[in-house]
């Protein structure tokens, strides 16, 4: 049974038996030649404008039940027909190429590529609704009315596997579907499609947070949830930004917690966010305050205003009110505060300063500014006594020079004028004789308390400082 070509060695033998000693063998060689298959160039119908391609061939001549699983390799093919060949016939030849065969040789028959004018075909490409990121594959759905299949290209951020479109971003993308054209089929007119990705959605939550009272906020954080396609917190750069109604000298209670995106940033994705809350206990440290002047030692001339300045600095976040009053006070002193109490807002920021106003004549009750001496003050009863004489004096010079021809009346104005003086200096001696004038300060040194008390909103024990000051009056009355 011949199996195959080649060269074949048959050998005839006889081995004996118990009469016959073994003959001697005797062999014979031939060779098989080799099957002749005959391979034929498939001719082609392609539509003008096309591209030949996708050459195939037929076999004839197997034996013995082969197939052309015994063959390896191709044909070769080559033809002068191209996309810009005009309507007709063009040769399609053919060679042996790779192909190879063990028990076979070949003979090649040549086909023929005709050229016709081509029938249209055109593409039906269904839809792609606008996507999220995040979405799953979408399956791609193009026909072609010759019926043969689409191809798809795509830009943007997405692949292709097949007719699937895989989503790997947010942003425009473009499909085209196309079909180049077969047989008797021109190609088809490309269809484009273009699909909008939307970025994914992250929400940023505020993490709930617990401190004591009067005590600072402490740093809030957020979590952020949403992530698709296996992204994680790597992917967004930034921060979020977060406030709350509650100052440190808040009350017990619970506060709400804002955030916002502040600057956070996330390729294909947006935020929105979510409150949290902010829990004030019980068991921090007392609020208090401490006052201090500019100066504590005030000095000033009986009739006269003096002005210092009242420091208040809060501590442990004191919330609330704070009035001032004074006490030991000297007879005709008063003191008034402006404004008439600090307004503590508890975030531990010093308050606006309190100027007080002391002022050392009763009986002017005006404050806020210095005064001038009065006509009543030393000073100026002594330039009253001084200046009245001689300004009558003066005025009545020229009365004098009219009456100095009368004798009688010259000596009765002339003792006027001397009774006038005595009487102002008099006048003067009384004054200093009285020791002070009514409303106004004696000289002397002095302590003045100045006490502010409050009690703060966030606690309910009142809290109350004095501040000693040191008052001089000086100078006589």
């Amino acid at each position: 049974s011949i199996t195959g070509a080649g060269p074949i060695t048959v050998t005839a033998q006889q081995s004996g038996d118990a009469t016959f000693a073994p003959a001697t063998p005797i062999p014979q060689s031939f060779v098989v030649n080799r099957a002749v298959l005959t391979v034929t160039a498939n001719n082609q119908t392609i539509a003008q404008g096309s591209t030949p391609g996708n050459f195939t061939a037929s076999y004839t001549g197997f034996v013995n039940g082969d197939t052309s699983a015994v063959l390896t390799g191709s044909p070769a093919f080559t033809t002068n027909a191209n996309a810009n060949s005009p309507i007709g016939t063009q040769a399609l030849d053919i060679s042996q190429g790779t192909l190879a065969a063990a028990s076979y040789s070949f003979t090649f028959v040549n086909g023929v590529i005709t050229i016709v004018a081509g029938t249209p075909q055109t593409i039906t490409f269904t839809p792609v609704p606008n996507l999220t990121y995040g979405v799953g594959p979408v399956s791609l759905i193009a026909t072609s009315t010759s019926g043969l299949p689409v191809s798809y290209k795509v830009s943007g951020p997405a692949t292709l596997t097949g007719s699937t479109l895989n989503v790997i971003g947010a942003g425009p993308i473009t499909v085209t579907a196309s079909q180049p054209g077969q047989g008797i089929y021109s190609a088809a007119p490309p269809v484009t499609q273009q699909i909008a990705v939307a970025p994914a959605v992250l929400t940023v939550t505020a993490n709930n947070a617990t401190r004591v009272n009067n005590t600072l906020n402490p740093a809030f954080t957020a979590t952020i949830t949403g992530f698709v396609n296996g992204d994680t917190t790597v992917s967004v750069g930034g921060s979020p930004a977060f406030s709350t109604t509650a100052i440190p000298g808040s009350q017990v209670g619970v506060y709400p917690i804002s955030v916002s995106p502040g600057n956070l940033t996330a390729l294909n994705y947006v935020f929105t966010t979510a409150p949290g809350s902010l829990t004030i206990t019980s068991g921090g440290p007392a609020p208090d305050f401490s006052i201090s002047a500019s100066s504590q030692v005030v000095t000033v001339s009986p009739g006269f205003t003096r002005q210092t300045t009242i420091f208040l600095t809060p501590s442990n976040y004191f919330l609330g009110t704070v009035s001032l009053s004074c006490g030991n006070l000297p007879a005709n002193v008063s003191c008034v505060f402006t404004p008439t109490a600090f307004n503590v807002d508890g975030t531990g920021a010093q308050p606006n300063y309190i100027t007080l106003t002391i002022n050392t004549n009763s009986s002017s009750p005006v404050v806020g500014q210095l005064k001038s001496p009065n006509a009543s003050s030393p000073g100026a009863r002594v330039l009253a006594c001084i200046l009245f004489p001689a300004g009558a004096m003066f005025l009545l010079l020229p009365i004098g020079k009219r009456l100095r021809n009368g004798g009688g009346a010259m000596r009765l104005l002339m003792l006027l004028v001397i009774l006038g003086g005595v009487v102002g200096l008099g006048g003067c001696g009384a004054g200093n004789k009285s020791g002070g004038q009514s409303g106004l300060a004696a000289p002397g040194t002095s302590t003045i308390t100045v006490t502010a008390t409050g009690t703060p909103t966030n606690s309910a024990s009142p809290v109350s400082h004095p501040l000693q000051l040191t008052l001089t009056v000086v100078g006589p009355q």
